[in-house]
């Protein structure tokens, strides 16, 4: 194996670009319109993290009561306490689009349902 061409094209360390990621993102990028660039993640978490870590601080957001656990304490737990996240989490079985109206607030910059598979296009 020749690592030394890998090192060249600025992969030398696969969890930080990889050619097999970089085409796979490329992939994406070509699959939205007008995307120019595309994002993969190891996980939904580190997906969430990144889109969460976007908003900057002093951002509110509307989430579902009954989000992913893991997601749920990154909200609450280190979003709320590192950027200042405030999240108002509603009931969507039981709310009515006055109640949804309702929890959006003027620094509201995104609601969330569910993230399972995000294609972001840049």
């Amino acid at each position: 194996v020749d690592h030394g061409s890998y090192d060249e094209q600025g992969f030398e360390y696969s969890r930080s670009g990889n050619p097999n990621r970089d085409a796979f993102e490329g992939t994406l990028a070509s699959l939205e319109a007008g995307g120019a660039h595309g994002l993969a993640f190891a996980s939904g978490s580190a997906a969430t993290a990144t889109v969460l870590q976007s908003l900057g601080p002093g951002t509110h957001m509307v989430s579902v009561n009954d989000v992913y656990g893991g997601t749920f304490r990154y909200m609450t737990k280190v979003a709320a306490v590192n950027q200042g996240l405030e999240t108002t989490f509603i009931d969507l079985e039981n709310a009515d689009d006055d109640g949804f109206i309702a929890a959006i607030r003027p620094n509201t910059k995104v609601p969330i349902f569910a993230i399972a598979c995000l294609s972001v296009s840049i």
